[in-house]
C-alpha cells in the first residue's frame, strides 16, 4: 500500500513538472541587447510611426484653442541604413501617415488628414547625411535627442520630441482646417525599425 502511495506521488508531481514546462514551451523569447553601436549598425526598415498625444493651438476668432491629434503609419517603403566611420543615418522612402484632429464643432470640416512623407524629410532632417551616436545609454538620431523604449537584436523603437523633427514644421504649414491654421504643435513621435 505505501508503495502504490509513493508511485501515485511520483507520478501526480511528473505530470505536475511536464504540464508546467510545456506552458513556457510556446512563449516567445525577445533578447533584449546592449545599446552600443555594433548592434544599430545595419539596414532597417521602418514599421511604425505614430504620435498618440499630440496637440496644436487653433486661432478661431481671437481665441486660441488647444486640440488634440493622433498620427498613424501605414504603407511603409522606408529604410534606414546606420553606418560608422563616420557616424550617420540615411532615410529612404516615402510611408502615409493619418491624422486626426479633435476639432471643435464650429470646424465644418472632416477632422482626418492623409499625407505621403517623404521619411528623410520627417525623421533624418532636410539632409540625407545625419549624425548618430549612443552615450551611457543616451542617443542621438538624425540629430534629435531620441529616448530608446526598446531595442532587441531585430527590433528598435525610440521617441522623439515633434520640436525636434521636420514634422512640426508639415503640421504648422500644412495642416488648415477650414481656415483655421494649427500652429505651435507638441508631443512625441513613436518610430519603429526592423532589422533587415
Amino acid at each position: 500500500m505505501k508503495n502504490l502511495f509513493f508511485s501515485s506521488l511520483l507520478t501526480l508531481v511528473t505530470l505536475f513538472i511536464v504540464s508546467c514546462s510545456g506552458d513556457d514551451a510556446g512563449a516567445p523569447i525577445k533578447p533584449v541587447i546592449d545599446l552600443v553601436d555594433e548592434n544599430l549598425v545595419g539596414k532597417w526598415k521602418l514599421t511604425n510611426f505614430e504620435v498618440s498625444n499630440g496637440t496644436v493651438d487653433l486661432k478661431v476668432d481671437e481665441t486660441t484653442i488647444e486640440i488634440p491629434f493622433t498620427t498613424e503609419g501605414s504603407e511603409f517603403n522606408t529604410t534606414a541604413l546606420f553606418e560608422t566611420t563616420p557616424n550617420k543615418v540615411t532615410f529612404d522612402g516615402t510611408f502615409k501617415a493619418n491624422t486626426n484632429f479633435v476639432t471643435p464643432l464650429m470646424i465644418n470640416q472632416p477632422t482626418t488628414r492623409e499625407d505621403t512623407f517623404e521619411s528623410s524629410k520627417i525623421l533624418g532632417g532636410t539632409s540625407t547625411l545625419n549624425d548618430w551616436s549612443i552615450s551611457e545609454g543616451d542617443s542621438v538620431i538624425a540629430g534629435s535627442k531620441a529616448e530608446i523604449i526598446k531595442f532587441t537584436k531585430n527590433e528598435i523603437q525610440y521617441k522623439l520630441d515633434i520640436a525636434q523633427t521636420s514634422f512640426i514644421s508639415i503640421i504648422e504649414e500644412g495642416f488648415d482646417l477650414n481656415g483655421f491654421t494649427t500652429t505651435n504643435p507638441k508631443g512625441q513621435i513613436i518610430v519603429t525599425l526592423e532589422k533587415i
